[in-house]
């Protein structure tokens, strides 16, 4: 087997084939001497195929190993240099070629190059033992270079994303499985963890439950760390938060059922189970002791250690596309060596299933580890500990503020260099984890000094750093991602991606944002992005304090959601075009412009435009089917391809882009996740609402007013009971009923209820009814479940009560007010929206199964006439004629 990549050079291992002078020549100069001019396997590769020559009537021409490598030779041996020049690359090529079914590029050919040298370099510092921090840069490298090689054959349609068979794939788990073994991983998982725990799962409404298991897996990777010795100063403060954090939340889960469904849960995860911290600790210590054990032994291990090399360059010739070969320029001889027998099927076979998981986040909140030496080692950095003592030390504000201004423009300028994903982290994070290692580092600088000494994270009292730091912290942070290339400039101009807007006009206004449009110049061309902006109205510092506060953590979750919905462009999910963090500390979320109104709004013009009979009805139907098509392909992206639930999806909250196509917007409640945890509805409306939603908020709900409703009437009896009393012993009463009724002891007794209240659990499914709501809605006008004069209780109860008989279905579908038929396809119509509005969660097809349908098979479904004529609907102004011509242009 060929081992091209390593130092040795290829060993082909069977005698070459015998060389021929095709023709005799007249005696001629010898040509010039080879001149090495680089060490790499392709050169090596050359080298010895061309000892194959040695002996060969070519001798007589005074060509020798030494000559004909160089031009001149090569040009005596086969005629022309540039034929034989191609081996230079596609020896390597080749070896991609044959195992991935594909001619390699000439891009993928070079980062083939790249992989191989760098597991030959990664097996070589195995064998030496050298220091782990080598190892791991020399893995990560590596994996970044099959990364690039997956991303390249990707954009060039050669293999999907989600290709989990392809031979690049597999390396990469092979390398993703060595590198989580390191203990500077089980580190950085660690503090991946916490940083999770502190930003997604800070929230009141994350059950008790799922912040301890967070704790768990973090104390578990952190005491990995620590038994390899690998625990780091930020490391040894997190574990010590992890310890005293664990049994403050284990004494918080009050109720019986929380403890039973998660010690039930904990059931399935033997290693996570606690009896106390000590026998914890011992735990984890075990299974690191385990973990060092097996890593020696482990198979994968040792795999991925000694063959990482082979692994890359090894391929099955029965793999092989036929290629058409010239024996005169040696590839033949290339082909013959790669021909051994490959050990993809017997790695794979060695390799356990993994199981399915949800779809990472794109974006996560900053961590040090984000930052790059251009920051951290910059003496600006360097020097801040000294500087920022003495500004604490001498009180003064100004020099705070003007360090403030210093280590915001330090970061701004490494943000700056970052990719758009890690960017929009920046933007849409408080960056509190950052800022506690920043100022350890700072700390660390003037060592011993309690000025700067503390936690960020923590509350004042229990440790935290003092009000002054806190506050030069949030104003640095502030002003590195305020200043970014992406910033606002006024409350009218804003700058994206290098184009400056101006607001034109507001598109719409809601209880919490409004949305306006922007204009702008790209390349002489006016470009429009729609910009979505909180409203921020309190009545009071410590109200607009809270507004703030909840605005930014739900335009932050909006952005990052947004951005992960969009990922492959989806034409029906609306683009996301990226987001600013003003000055003063909100989010900015800008997004494609749909210059086409709302699915609300256009379902009441089609309807007005058909009863006009500016349209045929048929035409209408149309419209409705590819409308419908355009709602389940979004809603199969945003669930199926990127893991994600909307929670709020109606009417509303879809737009009719510019090419008439319908896109699902507003990804404001939105949760990374098909099954999550509820304690209340996402929003008040219960129109859209999917009954499991509305019946379990409600049982919890009524805990709420049963607490209420008790604490009312113990103020009621105390407050009778006092008119009873006189003298001293009345004011003593008093007193007590005064502190024991006030507004916070009740606020205080529901807030351990929604702690204690294990919640409910909610799937996609809920989407799924949503969307079969709003099907119905473009279809027949008005919601199944609405009635314009009742309250929304009502509604509620309509929908409660439909839900209680699991074949319960809608059955006036498709008729008009006499009840005859409309459009085409009423029957199927009818089956499909009863399988998106089926009472049982579980009996709601996938998005996928529901696109099969055979309604979307109805010939014109989809087609650019139907498109275009949505578009004419769409604008008020279109003339009834040029309507009335373009829905007979569809022949319906």
């Amino acid at each position: 087997m060929s081992t091209i990549g390593s130092s040795q050079g290829p060993n082909l291992g069977h005698v070459p084939p015998q060389v021929t002078d095709p023709k005799p020549v007249e005696t001629h100069e010898a040509p010039k001497p080879y001149v090495a001019k680089s060490d790499t396997a392709a050169r090596a590769a050359q080298t010895e195929i061309l000892r194959t020559f040695e002996k060969t009537p070519l001798s007589d021409r005074k060509v020798t190993l030494k000559t004909l490598i160089s031009k001149d030779g090569l040009e005596f041996a086969i005629g022309k240099a540039t034929k034989y020049a191609r081996l230079k690359d596609s020896v390597l090529r080749f070896l991609y070629k044959v195992g991935h079914r594909h001619n390699a590029g000439t891009e993928v050919g070079s980062l083939h190059k790249t992989a191989l040298r760098q597991a030959d370099e990664y097996r070589q510092l195995v064998k030496t033992g050298a220091p782990e921090s080598q190892r791991l840069a020399v893995l990560n490298s590596l994996k970044g270079t099959l990364q690039d090689m997956q991303a390249k054959l990707v954009a060039k349609g050669r293999m999907t994303e989600d290709d989990t068979s392809s031979p690049i794939s597999k390396l990469l788990k092979f390398v993703g499985h060595e590198i989580s073994g390191y203990p500077t991983e089980h580190l950085k998982a660690g503090k991946e963890l916490m940083a999770t725990y502190d930003g997604e799962l800070a929230g009141p409404e994350v059950t008790l439950a799922k912040k301890l298991e967070c704790l768990y897996a973090a104390q578990d990777h952190l005491l990995a760390a620590k038994e390899a010795g690998a625990l780091d100063e930020e490391g040894v403060a997190l574990l010590g938060r992890v310890e005293g954090e664990i049994p403050n939340l284990e004494s918080r889960v009050g109720l019986k059922g929380e403890i039973r469904s998660f010690g039930q849960r904990q059931m399935l995860k033997p290693t996570h189970t606690r009896e106390s911290d000590v026998v914890s600790g011992m735990r984890a210590k075990h299974r690191h002791e385990q973990f060092l054990e097996k890593a020696g032994k482990d198979p994968e291990r040792e795999l991925l250690q000694e063959d990482l090399g082979k692994e890359i360059e090894s391929f099955d010739q029965s793999r092989l596309k036929h290629v058409e070969t010239d024996e005169r320029t040696g590839l033949k001889l290339a082909q013959d060596e790669f021909s051994g027998r490959s050990i993809w099927d017997q790695v794979v076979s060695e390799v356990p299933g993994l199981d399915p998981k949800p779809k990472a986040p794109v974006v996560k909140d900053p961590t040090i580890t984000d930052l790059t030496p251009l920051s951290l080692e910059s003496s600006q950095f360097q020097e801040m500990g000294e500087r920022l003592l003495e500004a604490l030390q001498s009180g003064d504000p100004e020099e705070l503020e003007s360090l403030a201004l210093v280590l915001g423009s330090v970061l701004a300028n490494d943000i700056k260099g970052m990719s758009p994903d890690q960017r929009l982290g920046f933007t849409t994070s408080h960056g509190e984890a950052l800022k506690n290692s920043l100022i350890h580092l700072i700390a660390g600088q003037q060592p011993g000094r309690e000025d700067l000494s503390g936690d960020y994270q923590l509350e004042p009292g229990d440790g935290s750093i003092s009000k002054e730091l806190k506050s030069f912290l949030d104003k640095a942070y502030t002003i590195a991602v305020s200043s970014l290339d992406d910033r606002q400039v006024d409350e009218t101009t804003l700058v994206l991606d290098g184009v400056t807007y101006t607001k034109v006009k507001e598109l719409g206004r809601g209880g919490y944002a409004t949305v306006d449009l922007y204009e702008g110049m790209k390349d002489g061309v006016k470009v429009t992005i729609a910009v979505k902006e909180p409203i921020l109205l309190g009545t009071s510092p410590e109200e607009l304090r809270t507004l703030k506060e909840k605005a930014f953590k739900e335009c932050a979750n909006e952005a990052r959601i947004h951005r992960s919905s969009t990922l492959g462009d989806p034409e029906q999910v609306l683009g996301f075009k990226g987001a600013i963090q003003t000055a003063d500390g909100r989010i900015l979320i800008a997004m494609e412009a749909a210059p086409h109104g709302t699915l609300f709004d256009f379902k009441d013009r089609l309807k007005e435009v058909e009863k006009s009979g500016h349209i045929s009805p048929q035409a209408a139907t149309l419209i409705r089917i590819t409308l419908l098509k355009d709602l389940l392909l979004g809603m199969k992206h945003v669930q199926e391809t990127r893991g994600i639930t909307h929670l709020d999806y109606k009417s509303p909250n879809v737009l009719i882009g510019g090419g008439g196509v319908a896109k699902m917007i507003d990804f404001g409640t939105s949760t990374q996740g098909l099954e999550m945890t509820l304690k209340k509805s996402p929003v008040d409306n219960p129109i859209y609402l999917a009954p499991e939603v509305i019946v379990s908020k409600n049982l919890i709900g009524e805990g709420v007013k049963e607490i209420s409703d008790s604490f009312r009437d113990y103020k009621r009896r105390a407050r009778e009971e006092l008119k009873k009393l006189e003298g001293k012993e009345k004011e003593e009463f008093g007193e007590l009923i005064k502190e024991t009724t006030d507004h916070e002891v009740s606020d205080s007794l529901i807030e351990r209820y929604w702690e204690s209240v294990p919640g409910f659990e909610v799937t996609e499914k809920a989407d799924t009814w949503s969307l079969g709501i709003t099907a119905y809605e473009l279809f027949f006008g008005e919601p199944p479940f609405d009635d314009p004069r009742a309250f929304m209780a009502k509604v509620e109860d309509m929908v409660t009560e439909f839900a209680k008989d699991p074949e319960s279905r809608i059955s006036t579908l498709g008729k008009d007010g006499e009840g005859n038929p409309i459009g085409t396809g009423v029957g199927e119509l009818d089956r499909l929206l009863n399988q998106m509005l089926h009472p049982v969660p579980s009996e709601r097809p996938t998005i996928s199964d529901l696109l099969e349908h055979s309604l979307f098979k109805e010939p014109g479904v989809d087609e650019p006439d139907v498109r275009e004529l949505i578009k004419l609907i769409s604008d008020p102004t279109t003339p009834p004629e040029v309507l009335k011509t373009a829905s007979d242009k569809l022949g319906v």
